[in-house]
């Protein structure tokens, strides 16, 4: 990473508490879009030049016969670019 090796100090796993922690001046953060939906005062979101990815699954209760609803979802699902959300 261009020579500088990142430590982070805390791990907070709330991104509540993350973006508050921001607000307060403790340090910066990459976040979901939808986490900073209501950005507070004194915080500044930035896009990134290149989106993220992250792995989206679906779960459905184990050992359950699924409806016809439930598949129809899940194949919509499938064919959808979820790389939006």
């Amino acid at each position: 990473a261009q020579g500088y090796q990142f430590q982070p100090s805390e791990q907070v796993r709330e991104s509540d508490t993350i973006v508050s922690l921001v607000a307060t001046g403790s340090g910066a953060a990459i976040l979901p879009q939808l986490s900073v939906f209501h950005t507070p005062e004194g915080v500044t979101v930035c896009q990134l030049p290149q989106p993220l990815q992250r792995v989206v699954v679906a779960a459905t209760p184990k050992d359950t016969d699924l409806s016809h609803a439930v598949w129809a979802f899940i194949d919509f699902l499938k064919q959808t670019d979820l790389s939006q959300i």
